[in-house]
């Protein structure tokens, strides 16, 4: 079902589901044109007493065997550990089996939350 959206659907989707759930979410500016790509899509930050900033990427079944969602990924990992921020990957329910796969193989398995998306009609 979630395959009838493309990955800018999904990461709008994602954006409501969080600011409902009281994470603001904000959209990450690379400086330079090139960074682009290695950018969380967006930064969500809680609005309780603790502020926490989690990042957060969005994949599609197919996108998640790009090579950008894996330099991304490896990206937004590294800078996660350092941070000690949090980090979210949203991806459709149907392909979970696939990105728990994609996520031992990144070697990200110590920082990233799997969360997955499940739609029904």
């Amino acid at each position: 079902m979630a395959e009838q959206f493309d990955r800018e659907d999904l990461i709008n989707i994602v954006a409501v589901f969080l600011d409902k759930q009281g994470i603001k979410p904000y959209e990450v500016e690379a400086k330079e044109e090139e960074d682009e790509d290695l950018l969380p899509d967006m930064i969500g930050v809680t609005k309780k007493e603790i502020e926490l900033q989690i990042a957060v990427q969005v994949e599609t079944c197919k996108t998640l065997d790009s090579e950008e969602a894996k330099r991304r990924a490896k990206a937004i990992a590294d800078h996660v550990r350092k941070s000690g921020e949090g980090y979210m990957l949203f991806v459709p329910a149907e392909c979970e089996e696939k990105v728990q796969e994609k996520v031992k193989e990144w070697q990200i398995e110590d920082v990233v939350d799997i969360i997955p998306l499940a739609f029904s009609s």
